[in-house]
């Protein structure tokens, strides 16, 4: 085992004692801000308006975290919960799950562009997954981190020792890099292609997004159960967004995403 990796790091980022910041806080603070400035460059290339960006952003945390949230608490941990009603709101101890977050980050753009005319919801849900992997990395690294989500035991010699003593598969670092590397990508799109169909981001976000983490759940210890005796609990629920990921992907080779008007910069 001395070609290992042996992985124990202190979660804590900053310990004054009296203050502590944890790494994954912190990981997804710098996601937040870091989608901010990607999605403020998006916005100036374009020359729209950007008067309530912030606002946009805030939105699509506050919607991320309950959607998280409420998925885990639903989907991996209801007993636990339904025990400790109380700890549903102690975030900070961890517990949010992805799929509920994407989809409540969703619900909280519609609500924001329901209630202004910044940019109509289909654009903004087609740009705002442009800045999406950056974020998606940054938290996986904290999950990392935190020694949480390990992989199956291997002996590959780049394997992790977590705090079981096994060497298992740094699974949450191999989707980490994947979504480093498709952010540049998604930026090269952007770039390259001024005039792309509607909807292409928003259906190349959610396809490859899903399909690497149901593929990765395969090296994953599963959460929450297996059916038929093959596929985790995980993949299950990854499998509604692959279809709707599907499903995107033809509304745009048909031309059926309609942007609507979006207002441009004064």
């Amino acid at each position: 085992m001395l070609n290992y990796i042996f992985w124990n790091p202190d979660p804590n980022a900053i310990d004054l004692g009296f203050f502590v910041i944890k790494w994954y806080g912190l990981m997804w603070s710098i996601g937040i801000f870091a989608g901010y400035f990607l999605a403020s460059h998006l916005v100036k290339q374009m020359h729209l308006r950007d008067e309530r960006l912030t606002l946009a952003i805030q939105y699509i945390f506050i919607g991320g975290l309950i959607g998280a949230r409420l998925a885990q608490v639903l989907f991996y941990m209801p007993e636990y919960y339904l025990q400790n009603p109380i700890k549903i709101f102690y975030v900070w101890e961890g517990g949010l799950a992805s799929h509920g977050g994407i989809l409540g980050a969703i619900i909280g753009l519609w609500l924001f562009c329901r209630k202004y005319d910044d940019y109509p919801f289909f654009f903004a849900l087609d740009m705002g997954s442009i800045c999406f992997f950056l974020f998606a990395g940054l938290v996986r690294m904290g999950n990392l981190i935190n020694s949480e989500i390990v992989g199956k035991p291997t002996e590959v010699p780049w394997a992790f020792v977590f705090y079981d003593q096994i060497p298992r598969h740094p699974v949450v670092l191999y989707e980490a890099l994947i979504y480093f590397a498709m952010q540049p990508i998604l930026l090269w799109m952007f770039h390259h292609y001024k005039k792309a169909k509607p909807g292409i981001y928003i259906s190349f976000s959610f396809l490859t997004a899903f399909t690497i983490r149901f593929l990765l759940e395969f090296l994953k210890e599963p959460e929450g159960g297996v059916y038929f005796n093959a596929i985790s609990h995980t993949q299950m629920l990854s499998v509604p967004f692959i279809l709707v990921g599907i499903l995107f992907c033809w509304m745009t080779w048909r031309g059926k995403w309609q942007y609507g008007y979006v207002p441009q910069a004064d």
